[in-house]
C-alpha cells in the first residue's frame, strides 16, 4: 500500500481492496505435501 501512494498517489484503498486481495490470491500456489496436512502455499519464483 506504502509503495502505492508513493508512486502513483493513491490515497482511498477502499475501491481497490477487492483488487489487491484478488491479485493476492492468485499469486499464490497451493499444493499438498501430505493426504493428512493442511495446504501448503507457496509464492513462484519470477525472473
Amino acid at each position: 500500500m506504502r509503495l502505492l501512494h508513493d508512486q502513483v498517489g493513491i490515497v482511498c484503498f477502499d475501491e481497490y481492496k477487492q483488487i489487491i486481495l484478488q491479485k493476492y490470491s492468485c499469486s499464490r500456489t497451493a499444493f499438498t505435501g501430505l493426504p493428512s496436512l493442511l495446504l501448503l502455499y507457496a509464492c513462484p519464483l519470477r525472473n
